[in-house]
């Protein structure tokens, strides 16, 4: 039993040290189709389960590999007990936890993961590659994460942006964007906020709101109309004052 229970601790500890360290989201002999699973994604539907002390993200080939590696020491460990039940049944309750887990986190993830697969074939419309493109670099903008870290060490607040975004695509990117350059625009200089970094947020924030505003559809429509295009307009007047 307490072998097994050290099993439960170590296993997904060791599972996760491995995918860190031979990297198969960037490996270039692992197929897209499973470098795609090492991706994070979401499992989160509600603002609530952010806010509070939940985990916000995952990994959905972490998890798959963990259950894989319960089931293979649950069947070495029966042909070492000889299936008796009092040795073999902590091992089998490990593979059942874990099994459940992934079968969740794969309900709740599989079109994220269908989408970062279309995107690694290349196969999503030029002005969405924009927008997304935008929005994960306005993200990093206003608050830095540093290599190794994940959306975990973001703020609330951005991290449901980040999960809406995973879950929603193209429309909650551009929701974010257009949100995120008003917030840059009408800041004012805090103490706290160095110069330098103030000055990189606009930046960003001009670059962003000029390729929004020239970006067109495949129709050749333009990809910001009505409303949100004046805004846009507006904000570069704000985000020029700014930086003068």
């Amino acid at each position: 039993w307490v072998l097994a229970k050290l099993c439960h601790v170590a296993l997904p500890l060791s599972v996760l040290w491995t995918v860190q360290v031979l990297d198969f989201q960037r490996a270039a002999w692992v197929p897209d189709v499973l470098a795609v699973l090492f991706e994070e994604s979401t499992p989160v539907v509600k603002r609530s389960q952010v806010m509070r002390a939940t985990i916000s993200f995952t990994v959905l080939a972490n998890t798959m590999l963990i259950m894989l590696a319960s089931f293979c020491i649950a069947v070495w460990r029966g042909f070492v007990y000889d299936w008796k039940g009092n040795a073999f049944q902590p091992y089998l309750l490990d593979v059942g936890v874990f099994t459940c887990t992934f079968v969740r986190d794969a309900i709740l993830t599989h079109k994220q993961y269908l989408r970062k697969f279309f995107i690694r074939q290349g196969l999503e419309a030029p002005h969405e590659k924009v927008v997304r493109e935008l929005a994960w670099g306005l993200l990093s903008v206003l608050e830095p994460v540093l290599p190794g870290q994940t959306g975990a060490w973001l703020s609330a607040d951005l991290r449901w942006a980040q999960v809406e975004m995973l879950r929603k695509g193209t429309p909650a990117e551009m929701d974010f964007v257009l949100s995120t350059l008003d917030e840059i625009a009408n800041e004012k200089m805090r103490q706290e906020v160095p110069h330098f970094e103030k000055w990189h947020r606009l930046q960003k924030a001009a670059l962003a709101r000029a390729f929004l505003l020239a970006q067109k559809v495949e129709d050749g429509a333009w990809l910001v109309t009505g409303r949100r295009r004046q805004t846009l307009q507006k904000l570069g007047t704000r985000i020029n004052t700014q930086m003068d």
